[in-house]
């Protein structure tokens, strides 16, 4: 409910109480790095057990499920608020890039200040016999324990502030999400009213009202991350499949874009490929609930565009290829291994993740093949486009 308040009033505010909470997840782990760093320090841990002495397959799931995904997603917030940037053509790289780059740098130094800062009598027995006795966190427990209390005590606090920071932004740019659904009649037009401050106040509600529902299905944090990340995920892969089908439709020499990513034929399926890796590692049980939710939501939406008489606009032509992609994702993750996939063990682990890498390519062909010539939507807003960067160069 505060989180819908404050972003009710308009973006500046949105963004004045966002970066004073950025300054503090900023500073906290910061702190933590060095505080660590220079009260314990065993080189000799890093080399401890040897390298991956359980395999590959638990480190690799771990990226989806333990919200190392989640923690990078950050980027899409910049995307999402770009388009009251006075100047996003300069601002949304350096906020993508900019982002992915400082989360990684403090992820990692973390992980090295931790690692360091055990005492090798902890770690004797393996990684998964670490405990901290009292403790409700990691990096909590091991400042308690190099007494560090101080800093316990600020991680605790900021175990509360950083996700409100997060919940506060993604409570934002979801909101202008079903603002844009409204717009666009894909949803209610109800959802596209702003109120006196700018906001997107309909689209605020309803973003607060879902995102309590999800508490039902996913009551730990754990869990609740894992189905973020992959339908995350999921949404952004679509992104990679976009960008070259659109090359193909509309031609980079017909049409001046704000950004022209290079190389694109050879970075958006990688993008894609990592995209659908990570929703194979989610695991079955994941996936068997957001493809279910997709499918609910496919049946409402085209039942509600059939009641409103706008069934024939549909562009089934250009979508079919989803089909396949949805349906080959849920069966690869279904027949991979158990452990840690959670599925029936027809694969394993790694045959699935050659699938996964086959089916990938197939489904770009597809999109590729299937994209509309010369879409209206997106040709005007190209157009959109090139008027918004000669002003940009008349004003520079």
């Amino acid at each position: 409910g505060v989180f819908v308040l404050i972003n009710a009033m308009g973006v500046r505010m949105l963004l004045r109480v966002g970066n004073t909470m950025m300054v503090w997840k900023l500073i906290v782990p910061i702190l933590a790095i060095v505080m660590l760093l220079v009260s314990s320090f065993h080189s000799a841990n890093f080399t401890s057990q040897g390298f991956a002495p359980m395999g590959m397959q638990g480190t690799i799931s771990t990226i989806a499920t333990s919200g190392i995904v989640f923690s990078y997603l950050g980027f899409r917030q910049a995307i999402e608020l770009s388009g009251e940037a006075k100047n996003p053509q300069r601002d949304v790289p350096i906020a993508i890039v900019g982002s992915v780059l400082i989360a990684g740098a403090i992820f990692v130094l973390l992980e090295v200040a931790f690692i360091g800062a055990l005492n090798p009598s902890d770690i004797a027995q393996g990684w998964a016999k670490v405990h901290f006795t009292g403790a409700s966190g990691p990096f909590a427990g091991l400042a308690t324990l190099l007494g560090l209390s101080w800093l316990a005590a600020l991680l605790y606090i900021d175990a509360v502030v950083s996700p409100a920071g997060t919940g506060l932004v993604y409570g934002g740019t979801t909101a202008r999400v079903v603002y844009a659904t409204g717009k666009d009649g894909l949803s209610l037009p109800w959802f596209a009213k702003l109120n006196a401050k700018g906001a997107p106040s309909a689209g605020l509600w309803v973003t607060w009202i879902v995102g309590l529902l999800f508490f039902l299905p996913f009551p730990s944090w754990q869990k609740i991350v894992t189905f973020i990340s992959s339908a995350a995920v999921l949404a952004y892969g679509v992104g990679p499949v976009s960008l070259l089908t659109l090359r193909r439709t509309l031609p980079l020499g017909a049409y001046r874009r704000p950004y022209t990513l290079k190389g694109a034929w050879l970075w958006a399926p990688l993008a894609f490929i990592a995209a659908n890796f990570i929703i194979f590692w989610s695991g079955a049980g994941t996936d068997d609930f957001l493809f279910g939710a997709l499918a609910v939501i496919f049946v409402l939406y085209v039942i509600a565009q059939a009641v409103s008489g706008r069934i024939g606009e549909l562009h089934w032509k250009g979508a079919w290829w989803l089909f396949p992609y949805f349906l080959g994702m849920w069966a690869i993750t279904n027949l991979g291994p158990a452990e840690p996939i959670g599925g029936n063990g027809t694969l394993t682990f790694y045959e699935g993740m050659g699938l996964v890498v086959i089916l990938s390519f197939i489904v770009i062909a597809l999109a590729v093949a299937s994209g509309l010539s010369e879409p209206e939507d997106a040709r005007a807003a190209l157009r959109i486009g090139e008027l918004e960067a000669r002003d940009n160069d008349a004003s520079g």
